[in-house]
This record gives C-alpha cells, sequence and structure tokens, in this order.
C-alpha cells in the first residue's frame, strides 16, 4: 500500500505541471489573438489623395520650391490652404492651466478655422467659456451643446483635446476631406473597456457634424446631460456608450501601415521603446495593435499628448519651421541684414569732416588717414587720450565720491549736535 506523503506528492506535481500548460496555452492563443487581429483589422487603403485633388479642380501653378518654403504669397496656391477653406475644423481644447492655453493659441491653434477653449472658471487674458458642471460628461455635454447652438451653420468636424496636447490640423483635413461629415464619424485612439468601443480623451478626437447632431438630439431635455453620466474623467468612456446606442462606433483611423493618427503620449515617450509599460491600458485597452520606435505613428499623424508649453513651442518650430536642405536655392542662404551698409560709417565721416563736394569713393586711404589725423589724431595717440581720458575720469570721480563723503559725515555730525542740545 503507498505511503500517503508519496501520494500527495504526486498530485502537487501533477498540478503544478497543469498550471505551466495552462499558462502556456494561454500566452499561445493570447499571442495567435493578436496576430489575428492584426490582420483582419489593417486599415482599408483610402483613396490616393491626388485623386481627390484632380476631383476638386486643384490649381496646378509652378512655383519656386524654396520662396513656397519662406511664407510667400504662393502659401495661398497649396492644397493645404484651399483644404481650410473647405474643410471646416473647430478645435475644443478643455482648459485649467491657462499658459497652456497661450501655447495652443500661439501655435497650433491658429490652424483651426475656429479655437475654442473651455473651462470650470473665466479668464482675463484668454476667452475661456465657463462652465459649471457636476461631472466630466456633464462638462462635455455641455460643450457639445454649446458649439452646436454657436456654430451648427458652419460646423463640419470638431477635434476635441486635453490641455497639454499638439494637433496638426492640416493632417485631419487630409484625413477626412473624403468623407461626408453630415453622416456619422467618431475618430481617435480606439480602446474597449467594460463591452464600450471608445476613443480615449488623453489622445484626442474628433466628432463629425452627423455625430454631434445625434448627442445633441439624444440630450435636448433640460436636465439630461447631467444623467448622462455620474462619474469624473470618464466622459470619453461616456460618449463612446451613448454613441454605441445610436450605433456609431470608432473609426479605425491608423494608416495603411497600420500606424496610428491620434496618440495618448508624446514623441519622447512613443519614439522609444520601453517608455511605457506594457502592462499600461493604453496597451492593453487598445482594439488595434499598438507600435513602439519610428514605425509608432503615421507620417500624417494628428495629434500628441502630454505636450508641456515649452514643449509646444518647440515642436512648431521643429514641424513648420526647420527646414532641411534638398536643392539648390537662394532665400534660406542669404546673410543676416543690417542696418548700415559696410561702408556707410568710414563715407559719413569723411563726408561731415572736410570731404564736401567730393566723391568719397575716390578718397584714397592716404588721405583718409590725413583727415583723420588732423581732425581726431594718429589713431596710436588717439588710443592712448581714450585711456589716460578714462583714468582722468576715475581719478575725478573718486574726488567726487570722497567730498560726498566728507559732506556726509559733516551733515550726521551736525544733526547730532543740534539734537544733543
Amino acid at each position: 500500500m503507498p505511503r500517503r506523503g508519496t501520494s500527495l506528492r504526486g498530485s502537487l506535481w501533477i498540478f503544478v505541471l497543469g498550471c505551466i500548460i495552462g499558462a502556456a496555452l494561454a500566452f499561445i492563443m493570447h499571442h495567435v489573438e493578436e496576430k489575428l487581429a492584426a490582420i483582419t483589422t489593417m486599415p482599408i487603403p483610402r483613396k490616393k489623395y491626388s485623386n481627390v485633388g484632380h476631383r476638386r479642380c486643384f490649381p496646378k501653378d509652378l512655383f519656386d520650391y524654396e520662396d513656397l518654403l519662406y511664407d510667400s504669397p504662393n502659401l495661398n496656391k497649396t492644397e493645404a490652404f484651399i483644404l481650410s477653406q473647405s474643410v471646416h475644423v473647430i478645435c475644443v481644447v478643455f482648459i485649467r492651466d491657462e499658459s497652456k492655453a497661450l501655447a495652443a493659441r500661439n501655435t497650433w491653434g491658429s490652424r483651426c478655422n475656429k479655437l475654442l477653449f473651455f473651462g470650470p472658471r473665466k479668464s482675463i487674458n484668454i476667452p475661456i467659456i465657463e462652465i459649471k458642471a457636476k461631472s466630466s460628461w456633464h462638462f462635455l455635454c455641455e460643450t457639445i451643446q454649446i458649439v452646436w447652438k454657436s456654430h451648427g451653420s458652419s460646423l463640419n468636424w470638431v477635434l476635441f483635446l486635453p490641455e497639454s496636447q499638439f494637433a496638426i490640423p492640416e493632417n485631419l483635413r487630409f484625413y477626412v476631406e473624403k468623407l461626408n461629415y453630415e453622416k456619422s464619424y467618431y475618430m481617435g485612439h480606439a480602446v474597449k473597456f467594460w463591452g464600450v468601443d471608445y476613443n480615449l480623451a488623453q489622445a484626442g478626437y474628433v466628432l463629425s457634424k452627423g455625430a454631434i447632431r445625434a448627442v445633441v438630439k439624444k440630450f435636448s431635455s433640460p436636465g439630461s446631460c447631467i444623467s448622462g453620466g455620474k462619474f469624473w474623467k470618464n466622459e470619453d468612456y461616456y460618449l463612446g456608450k451613448h454613441l454605441k446606442e445610436m450605433g456609431i462606433y470608432p473609426e479605425d483611423t491608423r494608416d495603411s501601415f497600420g500606424r496610428g493618427r491620434f496618440h495618448g503620449y508624446n514623441f519622447n515617450q512613443l519614439l522609444f521603446p520601453g517608455k511605457i509599460s506594457s502592462l499600461a491600458s493604453y496597451w492593453t485597452r487598445s482594439i488595434h495593435p499598438v507600435k513602439e520606435g519610428r514605425n509608432c505613428c503615421s507620417d500624417y499623424s494628428i495629434t500628441f499628448h502630454g505636450t508641456e508649453p515649452d514643449k509646444v513651442y518647440q515642436h512648431n518650430y521643429l514641424i513648420y519651421q526647420l527646414k532641411v536642405f534638398v536643392h539648390g536655392g537662394h532665400i534660406g542662404n542669404r546673410p543676416a541684414p543690417t542696418p548700415f551698409p559696410e561702408d556707410f560709417v568710414w563715407k559719413k565721416f569723411l563726408l561731415e569732416e572736410g570731404i564736401k563736394g567730393k566723391n568719397v569713393d575716390k578718397v584714397s586711404s592716404e588721405e583718409f588717414f590725413n583727415i583723420w589725423k588732423e581732425k581726431i589724431s594718429v589713431p596710436t595717440h588717439f588710443s592712448r587720450k581714450l585711456i589716460g581720458s578714462g583714468r582722468r575720469q576715475a581719478v575725478h570721480s573718486d574726488k567726487v565720491l570722497a567730498n560726498i563723503l566728507s559732506w556726509s559725515a559733516v551733515a550726521s555730525n551736525t544733526s547730532s549736535t543740534h539734537n544733543a542740545h
């Protein structure tokens, strides 16, 4: 008859072996699911933009490429400029820190057709629309209502952003140009939580006019915004939940290489692998596979999060101003302008000191030296005079200071004697 201890040890080994096999199978299945998701959820290649441009009859003018880079009048002939006239983007920024509002307004915000700031309190320096809300969903719902009432007639697309964001409106227009904004579109970085697919507020998200209209219609009665969601910092989840009830789901906004356009982190965190924990909800909840390193981001990305005011100005310079030399040119390699030509000073001296009526361009160096010696002195003597004058001035200043101190002492003694009497 086997011992009881031996039987227990055998059962324990079988249990441990079963756990190891189960964990291995779970890992393999998870890996397979990720691969299948990457294959089956690859975005459908969009129409080539050149075809869209041809359909819209964009003018095809020839002009100097370098002239275009340096803010010439030809800028209004670019496709980006023409799209800004036909694809209207309203940028809505939720503000608490005024410095971040100023940074947005002075950089990327100027490229939106309309830039609106919403916050819990007003500001003297920034036109912030004040909303007193009982929850973050209530705040967002009221914001959507205000945007619709104020700009509904001209509204095409609305980009909603947290304050620490850098956005590129030109790339959003490029992405949505072929879409009908009257239909319902909901775009951003799609995640899943509690059975709801929604776009992460951290990465910013876009609603078309059709989607805005649907939200306004659903929450049209007084108090309906308040009852739509009660928890703070979950407005993005509630928005996805309510849109789902109306049959509106997040779009797959990745490019044809599977790279994202809306980003919940900044350049530094996304471009360097390992900066973000692999267990972070940004990875685990994302509906589509997220990449790190060079392939993290689409070349036509629209938003980046976690950008402080100083970095906003830095990104604006790197994206819109810094130029990489490609071919020959002339504008970007010109010397810095000077207030006066190089020969202006000595010519002016000659005209003022005895060369009146004579062509100064024909004055020889010997004539110039003689005029200098007659009017001022030999250059070496002139330098000595300057040094001597400085020393005499210093001695004079010391004497003046000594006299002031002496006078102060006499005045102090006189005052003391007077007070004693």
